[in-house]
């Protein structure tokens, strides 16, 4: 099975509300860092890219 890495924030953190959706996920860093341009996506959340 291919692993994905995907950077949660807001309400799918650790200790908030919607953290059960992750429940089946393995924590590997609770603070990352990351470059790139922030994008409106029109879908009611932000993405990042070059």
């Amino acid at each position: 099975m291919k692993k994905h890495l995907i950077f949660v924030y807001g309400t799918l953190r650790k200790n908030q509300p919607d953290h059960y959706l992750l429940d089946d996920a393995l924590l590997v860093a609770e603070y990352a860092w990351t470059s790139g341009r922030l994008f409106d996506t029109g879908l009611g959340y932000p993405a990042v890219g070059e």
